[in-house]
């Protein structure tokens, strides 16, 4: 009596490699996802620019407009690119700047 060979491990074998670099995509979505998640902390970490200590008390935070009159004394004839406000009160506001001059 001659066993027949079963196509299963075969199938399953296939299955297993197409499957790979879907498994290897979704990795990488969640390992971005979770980098993602904490890019505030790790810049926090990375750039002692951005540490600031919490304001005493309940003050109300500056307007955008405080902010670019805040710049421009600070940095005449500077040009605001972009102005980032933190999440959280421990890091600092962040503002992009350049010059006329280059």
């Amino acid at each position: 009596m001659v066993k027949k060979k079963s196509k299963a491990k075969l199938w399953f074998l296939i299955h297993s490699w197409l499957a790979l670099p879907i498994w290897g995509f979704i990795f990488f979505i969640c390992l971005t996802g979770s980098i993602a998640t904490v890019s505030q902390e790790i810049e926090w970490l990375a750039s002692p620019m951005v540490r600031a200590n919490p304001p005493a008390g309940n003050p109300r935070m500056l307007t955008y407009d405080e902010v670019l009159a805040r710049v421009e004394q600070a940095h005449p004839g500077s040009v605001v690119n972009s102005i980032r406000r933190p999440v959280k009160s421990q890091f600092a506001l962040t503002v992009n700047t350049s010059y006329q001059d280059g």
